[in-house]
């Protein structure tokens, strides 16, 4: 790379840096309506509709839930399952950009979340009252042994990324919904 290529980068992240810190930390208020709490909640169910459809293109694929299954190169010395590693990693790129500091999003692995790097929101009207009640291993469980086997067809098509990945929104999304009504 020229000096002139590197200069355009270093340019480039800081004018990046500069706007980040000049994103504002928090939405400006509003009243809580219940019209804005009944659309919410449709759309968080659509969602979870949406994601299980596109979690039924592809069939079971069991290995992507058994601890030590799958191995690649970043699992091989993990106990943990496909599903469950690709989900960690997941949200630890989602818990940079501040997901989990919204009350009504849970990560399904909270220990050593990465601090966020983008400026804090603070939520001051919020239908939900701060708790610490996550039940994500619950619905993590709930839906590979319950909600899964309804939703795919038996079998292995090793689509096994794009299953996990499937599985990845459908559990965010479930996840969200049953936390919002806490």
């Amino acid at each position: 790379p020229t000096s002139q290529a590197l200069t355009s980068t270093a340019i480039e992240r800081a004018q990046f840096l500069t706007m980040a810190e000049s994103l504002p930390s928090s939405p400006p208020v509003t009243p809580l309506l219940l019209s804005d709490l009944r659309s919410s909640l449709i759309r968080q169910e659509e969602t979870i509709i949406f994601a299980l459809i596109e979690r039924a293109q592809f069939k079971a694929n069991k290995p992507v839930y058994v601890p030590g299954k799958l191995t690649t190169k970043l699992t091989a010395a993990s106990e943990i399952s496909f599903l469950d590693y690709f989900l960690e990693q997941n949200e630890k790129v989602c818990s940079l950009m501040r997901r989990y500091t919204a009350p009504e999003e849970h990560a399904f692995f909270p220990k050593d979340l990465p601090e966020p790097v983008i400026p804090l929101i603070t939520y001051t009207e919020s239908a939900l009252h701060p708790t610490t009640i996550n039940i994500n291993d619950r619905i993590r469980s709930l839906y590979v042994e319950k909600i899964l086997p309804l939703v795919v067809q038996e079998g292995d098509d090793n689509h096994y990324g794009s299953s996990a990945s499937a599985d990845i929104n459908a559990l965010q999304a479930i996840s969200k919904r049953v936390h919002y009504g806490k």
